[in-house]
């Protein structure tokens, strides 16, 4: 086997090849990865696997002559970056070593017996909605920050996804914060319930971010989650578990107090008072008067930080606790289309609601902190 192939857009698939190659697993073909190549059609097809992912992903190339050969993901990766021309060729010896060479370079490495690399069902099953690429990236960046890394909580190691016939619903929490984000996709065949696995979020966000300009086909099964555009397809398993119900904590009750402050100043204001308060304590406090918030730190020995802002409030006198990470991160995801928010409070020892005024397609939930002073 013999091809030509653009140093840039071989490395661009194999990032997403290593994420998956990188992973410990028992099977040594799992850290290798399988190219095909096709004299007829001018192209190759880069496939991988693990024990829970597997992706192929389809590149035109100048094929000299077909075969296939199987190596070590990590170290053809590691090679091709340091070959600068922007052509590579790839050849397969007689003795089954692998060369490969530009115009300065020629190196060679033994491939692997390809008949024993895992047999994957790369089937693509059933279409059941079209999304663009960079819309479902932008709702699992919304989603992964609360997901749960405790391992005793396995059912909250992942995100839930919903969907029916007008929404994609994604919801995620670690039992002391949560968020809802919707997509709206009138185009849903069927209903269905999913927990797509944390440990396959960075080969997801690759995937995704290499097919931006994409409309990916998404298919949904009882065990797998399925991605493919033209020339790609990855699946990865889901997580076999039973998801929380937690309808009721993202509904809105007239009782609620509600608050109402521009994002970009009041979260300037927390990441100055989160300069106080980082080295010992992840607690501020929320003071609220009639449109007028206050925002103060414990006095510590790293000093002390108060804040007041002018806000919408139309209550008396409110105040509660909460953990200032977990809010400059939620801030954080809303920020690049947010300019208003609203936050619910239904009581001093109760979760806060945050969303955006305008857009009714993300909301976070905190838990409250106590405070003592």
């Amino acid at each position: 086997m013999e091809f030509k192939i653009n140093r840039n857009s071989f490395l661009k698939t194999m990032q997403a090849v290593i994420i998956i190659t990188g992973k410990e697993v028992n099977n040594q073909f799992h850290s290798q990865f399988k190219i095909e190549s096709s004299l007829k059609e001018g192209k190759i097809n880069i496939i991988c696997t693990n024990n829970e992912s597997d992706f192929r992903k389809e590149l035109k190339v100048d094929v000299i002559k077909e075969g296939s050969f199987c190596t070590n993901a990590q170290k053809i990766f590691e090679l091709v970056k340091e070959l600068y021309d922007d052509e590579i060729i790839f050849k397969v010896l007689d003795n089954q070593w692998l060369l490969l060479k530009n115009n300065k370079s020629s190196i060679k490495i033994p491939s692997y017996d390809k008949s024993k690399f895992p047999n994957i069902d790369l089937s693509f099953k059933e279409n059941t909605f079209s999304l663009a690429a960079i819309e479902l990236n932008e709702a699992f960046k919304k989603t992964t920050d609360f997901v749960s890394v405790e391992p005793i909580k396995i059912n909250l190691q992942g995100i839930f996804i919903e969907t029916n016939k007008e929404s994609i619903r994604f919801v995620s929490s670690d039992s002391y914060r949560a968020c809802e984000y919707f997509i709206k996709e009138k185009q849903i065949k069927n209903n269905k319930k999913i927990i797509i696995s944390s440990s396959s979020f960075p080969i997801i966000g690759k995937y995704l971010e290499n097919e931006k300009e994409e409309i990916i086909d998404v298919c949904i099964d009882d065990v797998f989650l399925q991605f493919q555009t033209k020339d790609s397809f990855f699946q990865t398993k889901l997580l076999n578990e039973e998801y929380p119900d937690m309808d009721d904590i993202f509904k809105f009750k007239e009782g609620d107090f509600v608050l109402k402050i521009g994002l970009k100043e009041f979260l300037k204001e927390i990441k100055i008072l989160k300069v106080i308060v980082d080295e010992f304590s992840s607690t501020m406090k929320f003071v609220l008067s009639k449109n007028k918030l206050k925002i103060e730190s414990e006095k510590m020995q790293t000093g002390e930080s108060k804040h007041e802002l002018d806000c919408v409030f139309e209550k008396e006198s409110f105040k509660i606790g909460l953990n200032i990470n977990y809010m400059i991160r939620a801030l954080q995801n809303m920020e690049t289309n947010t300019k208003e928010l609203e936050i619910h409070f239904k009581g001093e020892d109760k979760f806060i609601t945050i969303k955006d005024c305008d857009e009714k397609n993300y909301q976070i939930v905190m838990m409250p902190m106590r405070t003592s002073w």
